[in-house]
C-alpha cells in the first residue's frame, strides 16, 4: 500500500504547526497578551517570517537548510525560556476551551462545524493529491519557488529574458513554498501547492474568532462556514484549475488586514493597527493587486488615527509597534526597487490613450461579463472542461449592497472605513480593466473570476461587520415577554 499521500498530509500538518509556533514566538515579542484574533493569525505570520528569512539569507549568503532555518527560532525560544511555560499554558487553555465548547453546540451549529471540517479536509486532500496543471502556477509561482530554492537566493537574473513569466510578481508565496522545500530537503510541486492550506485554516480561525466577538457564536459559525465552503473557491482549493495561484492567499491576506483595521477602530489596540499594516504589506508582497490595498489601508489608517487624535501623541510603549509597522513595509519597497533596477517590470497595465468615446462601451462590457459569470458553467481542467459554479457573484454583490445599507442605517458610525477600502480596491480593479491596453475580453476571461476570489473573503467579513451594531443592540435590549430568548 502506498502511504505517500498520508505522509504528505502529515508533512503539511507539521508545517502548519511549525509556522504557528514561529508566529506565536514573534507575536509574543510584541504583545505578551495578544488579542484572540492575533493568535488566530499567528500561523500565517510564522509562514511569512520563514519565507522572508530565506530572502534575507540569500542576500547575506547563508545556506538554506533545516538547521539555518530553525536555529534563530530555537535561539529565541531559549532566550525567552521563562515565557515558554506561559505560552504552553495559554495554548492548553485554548484547546481546553474549544473542547468544552463543542458539546454545547446546538444541532445546527454542530452540523455546520462538521460540514465545514469535511470541506476543509477535502481541500487538503485535493491540494496534496491532485496534479498541478494551471499555467500560472507551473510557469510563475511554483517555478519561482524551485528557482529560489535551487539557487538559494531571490534572484531572477537567470530568467530575466523570459518575459512570459511575469517576473515582477512579488516573491512571498513562492518563498513560503521554498521554506517548505527547505524543511523537507527537496522541491516537490505537488506538495508545494498545498501550502495554500494554511490560508484556509487561518482564514477560518480568524473569522470564527472575530465574528464570535462582534456577533455571536451561531452567526460566527454560519459566516465561517460560508467563507470556507463558497463554490467560488473550488478552482483554487478543490477542482484544480487555480491550484498554486496567489489569488486565494491574497484574498485571505486582504481580509485579515481589514479585520485588524476594524478591530483597531473598535478597541484602539496598537497591535491591531499594526497587524492591519502587516497583513496589507504581506498582501502587497504576494501579488501586485495587493499594492493598492496597502496604500488604501495606510491612507485610511492615517485618517482614522488623525481624526481620533491618536496620531498626534503616540504613547512611548507604542513606538516599538510603530517601528515594526515601518519594517513590514520595507520588503515591499525593496522588491519594487529590485524589479525596477533589474529591468524586470512588465509592460504597463493601464493606458490612458483609450478614446473617451469607447469608455462607456468598455465599462458596459466589463459589467455584463462579470454579471454573466454565473452562466459560465465550465472551466478547463486536466481532464477537459468541468462544470463549475459562479453563483456566489450574485449574493456577494447583494451582500455588499446590504452592508452599505446597514452602515447607513447605523449612520456610518462603525465599519465605514472598511467598506470604503473594499470599494476602492474593487474600483481599482475596474479602472485597470477599463484602461487596459491589452485585449479586454482576453483580460476578462483570464482574470475576472480570480479578481472576484480576491475580494470575496473581505465582502463576507464586511457583512458581518455591518451586522455587528444591530446584533449588539439586540443583546443590549435583551429578551422581553413579546420576544422570548432563544433556546429557552
Amino acid at each position: 500500500m502506498d502511504f505517500t499521500v498520508s505522509l504528505w498530509i502529515l508533512i503539511i500538518f507539521l508545517y502548519v504547526a511549525l509556522c504557528y509556533a514561529v508566529g506565536r514566538l514573534a507575536v509574543d515579542l510584541l504583545d505578551p497578551e495578544p488579542a484572540p484574533t492575533i493568535v488566530a493569525g499567528a500561523a500565517l505570520v510564522g509562514a511569512a517570517l520563514l519565507g522572508l528569512q530565506l530572502w534575507l539569507y540569500g542576500l547575506v549568503r547563508i545556506p538554506w537548510n533545516q538547521l539555518t532555518l530553525l536555529i534563530p527560532w530555537l535561539a529565541i525560544g531559549a532566550v525567552r525560556r521563562d515565557r515558554l511555560p506561559t505560552l504552553v499554558r495559554q495554548e492548553r487553555q485554548r484547546f481546553a476551551g474549544l473542547a468544552r465548547m463543542l458539546p454545547r453546540l446546538s444541532g445546527l451549529e454542530a452540523v455546520l462545524v462538521a460540514a465545514g471540517t469535511m470541506v476543509v479536509l477535502a481541500y487538503l486532500l485535493s491540494l496534496v493529491a491532485k496534479p498541478l496543471f494551471g499555467f500560472d502556477a507551473i510557469a510563475l509561482w511554483l517555478f519561482k519557488a524551485k528557482l529560489y530554492y535551487g539557487q538559494q537566493s531571490v534572484s531572477l537574473q537567470a530568467v530575466s529574458h523570459d518575459v512570459g513569466r511575469n517576473l515582477d510578481y512579488p516573491p512571498l508565496l513562492s518563498l513560503m513554498v521554498a521554506s517548505l522545500y527547505t524543511l523537507i530537503g527537496q522541491a516537490n510541486d505537488l506538495l508545494g501547492k498545498a501550502v495554500t492550506f494554511i490560508f484556509v485554516l487561518v482564514g477560518a480561525a480568524a473569522s470564527l474568532t472575530a465574528l464570535g466577538r462582534w456577533l455571536d457564536r451561531p452567526l460566527a459559525i454560519t459566516f465561517t462556514f460560508v467563507l470556507v465552503a463558497m463554490p467560488m473557491f473550488a478552482p483554487a482549493l478543490l477542482t484544480g484549475p487555480y491550484f498554486g495561484y496567489a489569488d486565494y492567499p491574497l484574498g485571505i491576506f486582504m481580509m485579515l488586514s481589514l479585520l485588524f483595521f476594524f478591530e483597531g477602530q473598535t478597541t484602539r489596540r496598537a497591535t491591531s493597527y499594526l497587524f492591519a499594516v502587516v497583513f496589507a504589506a504581506l498582501a502587497a508582497l504576494t501579488k501586485n493587486e495587493g499594492l493598492p490595498l496597502l496604500a488604501i489601508v495606510l491612507v485610511l489608517l492615517a485618517i482614522h488615527l488623525g481624526v481620533t487624535g491618536q496620531l498626534r501623541s503616540p504613547q512611548r510603549r507604542h513606538w516599538p509597534i510603530l517601528t515594526v509597522g515601518v519594517l513590514a513595509i520595507i520588503p515591499v519597497i525593496a522588491w519594487r526597487l529590485y524589479v525596477s533596477l533589474a529591468g524586470l517590470e512588465i509592460s504597463p497595465q493601464v493606458s490612458f490613450a483609450q478614446p473617451l468615446s469607447q469608455l462607456p462601451a468598455r465599462a458596459s462590457t466589463i459589467v455584463r461579463f462579470v454579471l454573466g459569470l454565473p452562466r459560465i458553467m465550465t472551466i478547463g481542467s486536466v481532464d477537459g472542461d468541468r462544470p463549475i459554479s459562479y453563483v456566489d457573484i450574485q449574493w456577494l454583490g447583494l451582500s455588499f449592497l446590504l452592508s452599505g445599507l446597514l452602515l447607513a442605517v447605523n449612520r456610518f458610525r462603525t465599519g465605514s472605513l472598511v467598506y470604503t477600502a473594499i470599494a476602492l480596491q474593487a474600483a481599482g480593479y475596474f479602472l485597470v480593466l477599463l484602461f487596459t491596453p491589452l485585449d479586454l475580453l482576453f483580460q476578462l476571461s483570464t482574470a475576472a473570476s480570480r479578481l472576484l476570489i480576491q475580494l470575496a473573503p473581505s465582502v463576507v467579513l464586511m457583512l458581518g461587520i455591518a451586522l455587528s451594531p444591530l446584533r449588539a443592540a439586540y443583546r443590549a435590549e435583551g429578551p422581553s415577554p413579546e420576544r422570548p430568548a432563544r433556546g429557552v
